[in-house]
């Protein structure tokens, strides 16, 4: 099976990353440059999300806030379907660095849910700015009908979870 998946997988794809690489001497440095201080300026901004929303009597520095989410970034990236596994991890780094475990949910719940807005308002204001092009075509509709639930959905868990913090968490 691993022989067969190196002939499958891995060889193919050997091709495909001489050519990127040797496309890299055609990239741009200052745009590279760019993109790096706009993805730690990111980083740097969720960590602040983060202090924001752990409530601040069991709440860890922000220098602790931002190594925990560089590591739980990196697990995102590096784990097929991190995005579980990062939040799990995260809650955990959370509780070690001695935030109460009830903190450390809604924090993380909160976090997550204003990302998911966020990605989702952005979504949007794409479909709205493209409308002219997509117009007529069914699969954005739905798209925007299910972006339009989802959203309703996460805010009301966050009206909820913030209202009714206690019997939400048992």
């Amino acid at each position: 099976f691993l022989l067969l998946a190196i002939w499958l997988v891995i060889i193919p794809q050997v091709e495909a990353f001489e050519v990127a690489l040797r496309s890299l001497d055609r990239m741009s440095t200052q745009l590279v440059i760019l993109g790096l201080l706009l993805e730690l300026a990111s980083i740097a901004c969720y960590s602040a999300l983060t202090l924001v929303t752990l409530h601040r009597e069991s709440r860890p520095s922000y220098a602790t806030l931002l190594r925990i989410d560089l590591a739980t970034q990196g697990i995102n990236n590096a784990v097929p379907g991190g995005g579980p596994t990062s939040t799990a991890v995260k809650y955990r780094m959370l509780t070690l660095a001695r935030t109460r475990p009830a903190n450390a949910l809604t924090g993380t719940t909160i976090e997550v849910s204003t990302s998911v807005l966020v990605l989702g308002v952005i979504f949007g204001i794409a479909i709205a700015l493209s409308t002219r092009e997509i117009q007529g075509n069914i699969a954005y509709v739905i798209a925007g009908i299910v972006l339009g639930g989802v959203a309703l959905l996460v805010t009301a868990a966050a009206i909820l979870l913030a209202r009714f913090r206690e019997p939400t968490l048992r």
